[in-house]
């Protein structure tokens, strides 16, 4: 499973959270997500791994 903006948009929606909270929960800033969301730039490393696993597993996530 290939991790591009849409992936980013559907992990958010699965998990329910706000940019500013999933950002949060993931440890980056806002903007870094946006510029996933856009797009611009692709999530790498754990933040890739964790974004398969929202999407897949939602409730994970939920009891961070």
């Amino acid at each position: 499973m290939d991790v591009d903006r849409t992936t980013v948009i559907e992990a958010r929606r699965r998990v329910g959270l706000s940019q500013s909270d999933f950002a949060s929960m993931f440890g980056v800033s806002k903007r870094t997500l946006q510029d996933w969301e856009r797009g611009r730039h692709k999530p790498r490393g754990a933040a890739k791994t964790l974004l398969k696993v929202a999407v897949r597993h939602p409730e994970v996530l939920r009891e961070c």
